[in-house]
């Protein structure tokens, strides 16, 4: 059941998450894929509110 919610939420989600992003200029990861794994969960909880650091 929550699988099947999650999937049908999925690209809400995502946009949610990517909208965060929305306004960085430049990103600069220094671990490379780990760092990339530990962004988007963070960005996610952030809902695109601004929490991203931005220059």
């Amino acid at each position: 059941m929550v699988a099947q919610q999650l999937a049908e939420k999925w690209p809400e989600i995502v946009q949610a998450g990517a909208s965060a992003f929305g306004n960085v200029d430049n990103m600069v990861l220094l671990n490379g894929a780990d760092g990339m794994v530990d962004l988007f969960p963070k960005a996610l909880t952030m809902g695109g509110t601004g929490g991203a650091r931005q220059k």
